[in-house]
Formats: structure tokens, sequence, C-alpha cells
């Protein structure tokens, strides 16, 4: 787990080496700051408010990262990294979240998640996760 404070994070985040990102997210302000950020380094995103479209969009799109929330409305961030094993070829996950606990942060870790990010987090921390 990586825990980024704003004030220390000076330099600009590596250059890409997955280029295709899908993130999913119920709070619109964090899809609409990454889907304006990430491409300024080299990243295509594609954005979903949940986890329904996610899902039919991986069905039919590839994708290379899969950055998600783990609490949202329709099912958990846990449930969509399931979905997503069954239907795409390894992506890197990055899951982030407020209300994350050890336990799931270990359980999301175990289910294939790179990094958890604790909400509030600078938008650097994706792309250095």
């Amino acid at each position: 787990m990586k825990n980024f404070n704003p004030k220390i994070v000076t330099e600009s985040p590596p250059k890409p080496s997955a280029s295709t990102v899908m993130i999913v997210d119920d709070d619109t302000s964090i899809l609409s700051a990454l889907e304006r950020f990430l491409p300024e380094y080299g990243y295509k995103t594609f954005c979903f408010d949940n986890s329904t479209n996610a899902i039919k969009a991986a069905s039919k799109e590839s994708f290379d990262v899969l950055c998600c929330d783990m609490v949202m409305p329709q099912s958990s961030g846990m449930d969509l990294i399931r979905e997503i094993h069954s239907i795409s070829e390894n992506p890197l996950i990055i899951m982030w979240s407020a209300y994350g606990s050890p336990n799931d942060i270990e359980r999301a870790i175990k289910l294939g998640a790179r990094d958890f990010l604790v909400k509030p987090f600078p938008l650097t921390a994706v792309p250095m996760a």
C-alpha cells in the first residue's frame, strides 16, 4: 500500500509501459480529473461510473490497466476484479478507497491488485502506482 503526500511528490510520473486505462468509480469528479490528467502522460482512458458498463466494455475492448474504486453502489471493486479476470488477460490493477481496512487491502492484493491507494490521493499517484 502506498500513501502519497502531495507535498512530497515532486517528480513527474514515468512514461507508461501500458497505454490503455479503464477507470471505474461512481465519483464522477475522480473520473473527470483522471480523464483529463492521464492523457498528458500518454495514456488512453476509458471511464465508467459503474461496474456493469465497464464489464460490457471490457468484453469488447482490450485494456492494459484497470483502476477502480473498492466501494460502488451496483457492485464492489472486488467483484469487478473477479469479473475482469474472467474476460481480460491479466491487466495491471490499481484499487482505491476512502474506506479501505487492512483486510480489504489484503483481499484486493490477493485478487490481483498491484496497489491500493487511499482517498484522497494526488493524481500523480495513479501512474506512479
